[in-house]
């Protein structure tokens, strides 16, 4: 199973994001649109680094034969789904095929990538993570698991590129007001620029309901797939 695209941000409010778009027929729900967004908790990404880094270099004494041996689970901020790293174990020897395998509350995916590729997330984790940071300050918007009622779209243009390629994941704040905060807009995966333009225009000319915390209208981070099949 290929992914399409992956993308891992350092935010300096909700911390260390990862980003994975799988192609269509990748996705175990079958849906082809879903995507995973996970936000973790920058020191507990530091602290998994070595347990993982330890899983694709050496052998785990008593570990089955023939397997594949995997790395400890990351887990996000919001206890749900995971992020792990393996490899291929053969008669007690660690092969070459390396293994990457997301999973979300509802989709959950692997696949295979090269060990250049497994040194580079770890090295990207290594880099990102310290420039990381969770704001826990009432002023922070909180996501949708930290509200009684999530932003409702009320109204979405359709973006003017087509094609499964075309998908942007950006996130912005939504003000009890209902209006998109802009200085708040940000493209964590594009595949251009231009796709990255369009994607404001689409959040620009969109409605949205404020959502709700204890019966009152409130400021909320909102993650979004923007795409047109």
């Amino acid at each position: 199973m290929r992914l399409v695209d992956l993308s891992l941000v350092a935010d300096t409010v909700y911390g260390l994001q990862l980003v994975a778009l799988p192609a269509p027929k990748a996705v175990m729900d079958g849906t082809g649109g879903a995507f995973v967004w996970l936000r973790f908790d920058p020191d507990t990404a530091l602290a998994w680094l070595n347990a993982a880094a330890a899983v694709l270099r050496t052998a785990v004494p008593g570990g089955p034969v023939d397997a594949i041996q995997w790395s400890p689970t990351l887990r996000p901020v919001s206890g749900r789904g995971g992020f792990l790293l393996g490899r291929d174990r053969h008669k007690g020897v660690l092969g070459k095929a390396h293994w990457l395998a997301i999973a979300d509350s509802a989709p959950g995916w692997q696949a295979e990538i090269t060990a250049r590729e497994a040194d580079s997330l770890l090295h990207l984790f290594l880099t990102l993570s310290p420039q990381a940071r969770l704001d826990g300050s009432a002023g922070a918007a909180p996501d949708k698991d930290n509200v009684d009622r999530p932003v409702i779209i009320v109204q979405q243009p359709q973006p003017a590129s087509r094609g499964s390629r075309n998908r942007v994941a950006a996130q912005f704040v939504v003000g009890a007001d209902g209006r998109v905060e802009p200085e708040s807009f940000v493209v964590v995966l594009a595949a251009s620029p231009r796709l990255a333009s369009e994607a404001w225009e689409v959040v620009r000319a969109s409605r949205f309901e404020p959502a709700q915390r204890q019966g009152r209208p409130v400021r909320q981070l909102v993650q979004l797939l923007i795409a047109r099949p």
